[in-house]
């Protein structure tokens, strides 16, 4: 059997989830609060968080939140069908 995913790489999947369901568009509830209803502690959320800034999915503006990058959202879905029609051309 596979090792059990990092709680901070299981955090990180639900934000993307949440963000791909849509049920997180905008601003995401604060880390304190993120911790609290996904029951891990503060510093695995900020480890997700980090993550998911590093992969353009979320980006932070200090003193004010952080936020989904829709800029990375619609890049990597050009990408992937950039990607889809060049593949089907060959």
């Amino acid at each position: 059997m596979g090792k059990p995913a990092h709680k901070y790489i299981q955090v990180e999947n639900r934000i993307k989830e949440a963000i791909r369901h849509r049920e997180i568009v905008d601003k995401l509830p604060g880390e304190r609060v993120l911790a609290k209803e996904f029951g891990v502690s503060y510093m695995t959320i900020r480890k997700a968080v980090e993550n998911l800034v590093t992969q353009s999915i979320l980006y932070k503006v200090p003193a004010r939140g952080t936020y989904v990058d829709q800029r990375g959202t619609v890049k990597r879905i050009v990408h992937r069908l950039g990607y889809f029609f060049d593949s089907g051309l060959r």
